[in-house]
């Protein structure tokens, strides 16, 4: 009897493993996006890094992070500029993507490039069938030790020549 019961509980386990596990895939991000769908309606998440939605940062090594209902999925990715497309972030040797969990916390380490990164944060949410999926939009603009070389350079140069002018 005891040993009836263990087969059919691990049957259950296994049933309930498989079926979070097609749940999860129905919910999966695609890898990437050519079309940036409109975000309207309720919001999911809340972005606190960046805090506006165009920024400058000197850190390549960039870390987003905001809160999210607990439940929905988290996507983020990057503008191809060659294609034109938003391709998936990989991060330590895997997609960007997570569920978010009971404390509602996102964070996703993410590299900037030099220069202009089109980011976006998609928000999907099996909770509801008005809004299929909700898109931030970020802009992170990295700056790095060649822009300030060269921001030094040209202040000193207008500082030498202002002294110069009134000399």
């Amino acid at each position: 009897m005891k040993a009836m019961l263990k087969k059919t509980l691990c049957a259950l386990i296994a049933l309930a493993a498989m079926m979070s596990t097609c749940a999860m895939l129905a919910l999966a991000a695609p890898s990437e996006m050519a079309d940036v769908p409109a975000s309207n309606g309720m919001l999911y998440i809340d972005i606190y890094n960046p805090e506006t939605v165009v920024s400058t940062t000197t850190q390549s090594d960039y870390v987003l992070s905001g809160v999210a209902r607990s439940g929905v999925v988290v996507s983020v990715y990057y503008l191809e500029r060659s294609t034109g497309t938003y391709k998936m972030v990989w991060a330590d040797n895997s997609p960007a993507v997570q569920t978010i969990g009971a404390s509602g916390y996102f964070a996703q380490r993410i590299f900037l490039t030099e220069g202009r990164n089109d980011i976006l944060v998609r928000v999907d949410s099996s909770e509801s069938d008005e809004i299929a999926a909700q898109i931030v939009s970020l802009e992170i603009n990295l700056l790095v030790d060649s822009f300030w070389d060269r921001f030094r350079s040209t202040s000193q140069n207008m500082e030498n020549e202002l002294r110069d002018a009134f000399r």
